[in-house]
């Protein structure tokens, strides 16, 4: 299992503040994480690889009811999830796709996935608890 961050978050604040999580979670349990750019900000300026919309569709829609199952097991255990359907967490009412921010736990596919705050209470929880965290979800 490993980390993916669809990056960057919209605030500059939060993505640094993911990207320092990720470190050391890597650095204290060597729990990989790739970085998938998503969007463009002028204050990060990595070419995008894949668009908000195709991460929606392609990566994280098709799983929606496994994501949904692993919130409900990560709530279950104290993390401060959200336990919403893909299409309720990542988009707007208006029919806008957010998706830069995301935190996905990949295990040959996203078996779970959160954004911004979520995302970040999830990597800190990591970061305490360790590689058991993520032994208990679903695959």
């Amino acid at each position: 299992m490993h980390l993916r961050y669809y990056s960057p978050s919209y605030n500059p604040r939060k993505h640094e503040k993911i990207i320092s999580l990720l470190k050391a979670i890597e650095d204290r349990y060597s729990i990989r994480w790739e970085e998938v750019v998503v969007n463009s900000e002028e204050w990060y300026l990595k070419p995008i690889q894949l668009t908000e919309e195709e991460v929606y569709e392609y990566h994280l829609k098709p799983v929606s009811k496994l994501i949904r199952e692993n919130s409900e097991i990560l709530r279950s255990l104290g993390v401060k999830v959200l336990i919403e359907t893909v299409t309720k967490k990542f988009k707007s009412i208006s029919g806008h796709i957010y998706v830069a921010g995301t935190i996905a736990v990949v295990h040959e596919k996203v078996v779970w996935a959160g954004i911004w705050d979520e995302a970040v209470d999830f990597l800190k929880r990591l970061l305490s608890e360790g590689p058991q965290l993520l032994e208990v979800l679903k695959t």
